[in-house]
């Protein structure tokens, strides 16, 4: 017999359910169970009776098929069906699993079951609000989570109410007043919308009967709470003024920052889903299941005492939901606001949010998260170091605390949290670049809350979606794979937010930025220099301006100051070997291809470049032919060898460079060896 598959009366006796909880697996087959539960075995009569229970008129298993029973210490027992084994191998099917459990307001025998909350299958108002209550008195007590005195208010408000007449808008509302704000996905429907025509009448009022369910569920759920204001984009901002569009948006940290509580329609694709609804499970393929809970009764040996242990289908995804950092992008029908650009800075901003997900609350805050199910302690503690929970740099990024080691401006190089926190940024940028956005010329602005946040924690300077102190690393971005892509008009071409793919998504990926920095092995080149830029907050200086055409547009622009040399777009030939079609299947035939490298005149090796904009073999900005410029931006050693990186620029009619391509290539010294020191104008 294969060892793992343990006889079930040795199985239950040497690995006790009453006596071990630790954390492990059991494997066993249902022919296995049956007799063993036939033969006196009560835990087995437990797991057979809720697996029936659960599958009940959907799930049929024959003698020899496997299960895995998982113990999740201090939680549940988890059983799932993988299939009767083929030989040495189990074949993996579509699984069935049943969860196992106990209450937390009642003893059991059997300490390996632990105890789980009981789900409802449909939650009001009282139950969110008894929710929040609770987890609310522990997160105050937060170091993190403590909200900062404000000396200012969201410029608008929604004042709830007391009862189910109509709300309000309130513009100028008083300092101090506590609000919620509403996080949710505004999908293809139409929404009331606050305009300049009709904003006096909504500071009248705002009729019931024209919000959606969502709206009406946050509004309940804040008076429910007894918080008297509440901020919803749709409503709060005037959205025909554009004046007020960028207003708000470089206000969002603010806002976010200073809301007693996010309510988060977390598992809603539109507003009109609502944020309390009935209860589903969802299964590996994001098809619905049914969320009820069934009761199991057992009574003692001398009859004196009744027990009770509940099967379910499981809770997972509004956990794993929460636990990863990419999680979002690949299960849109689990987690719809979670795939959604403008709700990250949503999400890392709040100090506390309520995700009301398809399987139950779930409660995140700038310390960790909390849940219905009760399993929300023990897995912040097992949060991935790139995920969005728990004590890590992408929380402490946005916490509260001021930074406890950074670099002053007239130092050159990073303390060791700023250069975490800077890592952490771009890994952070890549990501964002999956999440999918209605307006791609949102892209920037749906960072404004995040950035000027930074800006505010860090003494950063933010210039379209780069900082300037680390303008070099930032600009170094590029093109990892070979989808065809584009070149957007809204943001300059040294910024990432310059390209996207033309059939709007965006895998993970898509670009990269040279994450290898470190004090030992990566060096800004020691001819670099920032001159010059557009000023992010209020007006550049008339004589910043390196041009009368950017004077006039107040287009973004960088001037800077590096190794610049002269050099010529060339077609070079490239030879791939492949496996030819002889008999053994060992010998390889080459293939060519053909690549666009710059030829520099005084060095005889060309130099391989990553164009920005391709389409197959086809090049948007470039020509063989095309005499073009290179910088050299900085140095990093691989395996003793000196790399560089650098961009190359095209000249524009105006004089002013854009970029085109990145390269980065070994021994690139003797290129640029004794080349000048150049100011040119990036746009």
């Amino acid at each position: 017999m294969d060892p793992k598959f343990y006889p079930p009366r040795e199985l239950w006796l040497g690995l006790n359910l009453h006596k071990d909880p630790k954390s492990r697996e059991i494997h066993c087959t249902w022919g296995a169970l049956s007799s063993s539960r036939d033969n006196g075995c009560e835990t087995c009569g437990i797991l057979i009776e809720g697996i029936e229970s659960v599958g009940s008129g959907t799930t049929e298993f024959d003698t020899g098929s496997v299960f895995c029973v998982e113990i999740l210490e201090s939680f549940t027992v988890k059983v799932t069906c993988e299939r009767a084994p083929e030989g040495e191998h189990l074949i993996e099917l579509d699984k069935f699993a049943v969860e196992f459990h106990g209450c937390a307001d009642q003893a059991i025998p059997w300490k390996a079951f632990g105890t789980a909350a009981i789900l409802t299958r449909d939650v009001g108002i009282a139950d969110c609000v008894a929710f929040v209550q609770k987890r609310m008195k522990k997160c105050l007590q937060h170091s993190k989570c403590l909200s900062q005195e404000r000396s200012t208010a969201p410029t608008r408000l929604i004042d709830v109410g007391t009862g189910k007449d109509d709300v309000r808008l309130e513009a100028s509302p008083r300092v101090g007043k506590a609000y919620t704000t509403l996080s949710y996905a505004w999908g293809d429907m139409s929404l009331p919308i606050t305009t300049t025509a009709n904003f006096h009448q909504r500071c009248k009022n705002v009729p019931w009967s024209t919000l959606p369910k969502t709206f009406q569920d946050a509004i309940s759920i804040t008076r429910g709470l007894g918080i008297q204001y509440l901020w919803i984009d749709s409503i709060c901002i005037i959205q025909d003024s554009k004046s007020d569009w960028e207003f708000e948006g470089m206000n969002m940290a603010n806002i976010y920052t200073g809301s007693y509580l996010t309510l988060a329609a977390t598992s809603a694709s539109d507003s009109s889903e609502g944020l309390l609804s009935s209860r589903c499970n969802l299964n590996e393929e994001s098809d619905l299941e049914d969320t009820q809970e069934h009761e199991i009764k057992r009574r003692s040996e001398d009859g004196a005492s009744n027990y009770s242990i509940f099967a379910r289908r499981p809770v997972k995804y509004s956990h794993v939901a929460l636990l990863t950092l990419d999680y979002g992008v690949g299960h849109i029908k689990k987690s719809p606001l979670l795939c959604r650009a403008w709700v990250l800075q949503e999400r890392l901003l709040s100090i506390r949010t309520i995700h009301f997900c398809f399987e139950e609350m779930v409660w995140e805050c700038k310390t960790g998260i909390d849940c219905e199910c009760g399993y929300g302690t023990s897995i912040s503690g097992r949060a991935k170091s790139d995920s969005l929970l728990g004590r890590n740099v992408f929380k402490e990024l946005f916490t509260n605390t001021p930074p406890s080691d950074v670099r002053t401006p007239d130092q050159m190089s990073y303390s060791d949290q700023e250069e975490e926190f800077l890592l952490a940024w771009y890994r952070l940028i890549i990501y964002y670049t999956t999440l999918s956005i209605t307006f791609p010329s949102d892209r920037l602005p749906a960072l404004r809350g995040m950035t000027k946040y930074l800006e505010q924690k860090m003494g950063w300077t933010y210039l379209e979606g780069l900082w300037v102190h680390d303008f070099v690393r930032g600009a170094l971005y590029h093109r990892a794979g070979t989808r065809i892509c584009r070149r957007r008009d809204d943001a300059p071409t040294w910024s990432w937010a310059s390209t996207e793919l033309c059939d709007g998504w965006v895998p993970t990926d898509y670009f990269r930025f040279p994450m290898e920095k470190s004090k030992d092995s990566w060096k800004v080149d020691e001819r670099f220099h920032v001159v010059a830029h557009s000023a992010r907050q209020g007006p550049t200086r008339e004589d910043a301006y390196p041009s009368e055409e950017l004077r006039l547009a107040k287009k973004p622009f960088i001037a800077i100051e590096a190794a610049f040399m002269d050099a010529t777009i060339i077609c070079q030939v490239v030879r791939s070997p492949e496996p030819s079609d002889s008999e053994e299947g060992t010998a390889k035939s080459d293939t060519t291809d053909t690549a666009m490298c710059l030829s520099v005149n005084d060095n005889p090796n060309p130099v391989s470049v990553t164009w920005d904009i391709v389409d197959g073999n086809s090049y948007a900005e470039i020509s063989e032919g095309d005499e073009v410029h290179a910088i050299l931006l900085a140095h990093y050693v691989v395996d003793n060898v000196m790399f560089g990186h650098g961009l190359v620029l095209k000249k524009d009619e105006n004089g002013l460079h854009k970029r085109v391509g990145h390269f980065s290539a070994p021994d690139l010294q003797g290129h640029f060896r004794g080349k000048l020191i150049t100011q040119v104008v990036l746009v």
